[in-house]
């Protein structure tokens, strides 16, 4: 009687476990696997088109309105933000906000260097957008 009680709730877990719904993000991406889209659009943009559908909705209205001379140093300046080699170190949902912590090899005056990545995420229209990153590490600052 015993055996046939332990090998029925083993059954009955087995069947819970199996068939439980698994946790995902909307999209079916985690927070990282967004960041990691967005470093690869960004390491071949030609244009800031070509990332932007990965930042959140105010920044890529504030890049998108620019143009000339502006809009092209903002792609400088968001070209310069490209970490290569990102491993995620860390990552934290709460609500509709990600926050991520890695590393990586930033490139700063012609210096790689290893970098220390954090990102801010917002969920918008069921897909993680990129609010805020910011690499470090240290370099040795260019004579001139």
């Amino acid at each position: 009687m015993r055996i046939k009680l332990l090998v029925s709730t083993l059954i009955l877990l087995f069947m819970l476990v199996s068939h439980a719904p698994q946790v995902m993000c909307a999209g079916g991406a985690r927070p990282n696997d967004q960041y990691r889209a967005y470093l690869q659009a960004l390491y071949w943009a030609k244009d800031l088109r070509q990332f932007s559908p990965f930042l959140c909705e105010r920044t890529r209205t504030n890049l998108e309105s620019l143009d000339g001379r502006e809009r092209y140093d903002a792609f400088k300046r968001w070209k310069k933000g490209y970490v290569a080699k990102f491993k995620l170190v860390r990552e934290e949902i709460v609500g509709d906000l990600a926050f991520i912590e890695g590393t990586g090899i930033g490139l700063e005056f012609g210096q790689l260097t290893p970098a220390k990545v954090r990102v801010e995420m917002i969920m918008e229209n069921g897909t993680w957008k990129i609010k805020h990153q910011v690499w470090t590490g240290a370099i040795n600052m260019p004579h001139r």
